[in-house]
């Protein structure tokens, strides 16, 4: 449950980007609710010795947030403190927290997504696996462009993978490869095309299909060009991610260097060319390096 709740707290940073609209005189709140996420944190390291009166101090907090706060913020609000019951394992109260956020955030796609998840996930936890999975379906289904909906398919392979259910796992991948590429094929041209390609890459990754893996890694880097910078940690991994599978994986490094130079060359002002010329000496086949070894 710990490691549970501190991915979860990290997927709450991610899900509500879409409601930081919040006015300027919505900071100091703003700042109050940051500093509860930062409690909230704390708890997570170790609940098993957290008094129940820590909890329920906690929940004070966030409820007298509430009562100063707009809108917007108060979504926020109502979705941690069901975290926080979710932390305790109080399922039943999580569920009112999360079923209120669906109710009086209707309009809002990824926050109900959001929501939703949350309250499969307390189904999860209860051993109730086919109720969750029942949510995670009609988020699926009903917000498939949201950040949430975007990783049910990779959560629920994924979730077959850690309990060895293998004919399951290797059903839900398969499922997600389709659903990945469905989304990746209607919208290339915006986030969730590239949304879609990045989670289809971890697809494979998490399969260690190695060269299928490559090749979508590979038009990662050339479909979307204007989304990589050396400065950018998401374009540093990927560039990571590339030598890893080409060098360590399938022992070809010229594949690597082959994909760095196609993107050099259909790009010859990219910022990035300086970073991926400095890899190209390293990336000579194993023969030619054996070769030069031994001379």
């Amino acid at each position: 449950m710990k490691n549970t709740l501190i991915i979860l707290s990290s997927i709450l940073l991610i899900a509500f980007v879409g409601l930081s609209f919040l006015d300027n005189s919505d900071y100091g709140l703003e700042r109050q609710l940051w500093y509860l996420q930062k409690e909230f944190d704390h708890l997570t390291r170790d609940p098993q010795a957290v008094p129940a009166s820590a909890f329920d101090h906690l929940q004070q907090k966030y409820q007298n947030l509430a009562a100063q706060a707009g809108k917007p913020m108060q979504a926020k609000i109502l979705m941690q403190r069901g975290q926080l019951y979710l932390l305790q394992e109080d399922f039943a109260k999580a569920r009112e927290f999360f079923r209120r956020v669906t109710q009086e955030y209707a309009q809002n796609e990824g926050v109900q997504a959001e929501a939703l998840f949350y309250q499969g996930l307390t189904h999860e936890k209860e051993g109730l696996a086919a109720e969750a999975f029942n949510i995670y379906k009609e988020i699926q289904e009903r917000y498939p462009l949201t950040v949430t909906g975007m990783n049910i398919p990779l959560y629920i392979a994924n979730y077959h993978l850690k309990r060895k259910e293998e004919k399951q796992a290797a059903a839900a991948f398969k499922s997600a490869e389709a659903f990945y590429t469905k989304i990746h094929g209607e919208y290339s041209t915006t986030a969730a095309g590239y949304m879609a390609l990045r989670l289809l890459a971890t697809v494979h990754l998490a399969q260690a299909d190695w060269e299928e893996a490559l090749g979508v890694l590979e038009r990662l880097l050339l479909e979307y060009p204007s989304t990589q910078s050396s400065r950018d940690p998401q374009a540093v991994l990927l560039i990571r991610t590339i030598n890893a599978v080409a060098l360590n994986q399938l022992n070809q490094p010229e594949r690597a260097r082959k994909i760095y130079e196609k993107f050099i060359d259909q790009f010859p002002q990219h910022p990035l060319n300086k970073a991926l010329k400095t890899l190209l000496p390293q990336l000579k086949p194993a023969d030619e390096k054996t070769s030069e070894s031994a001379e």
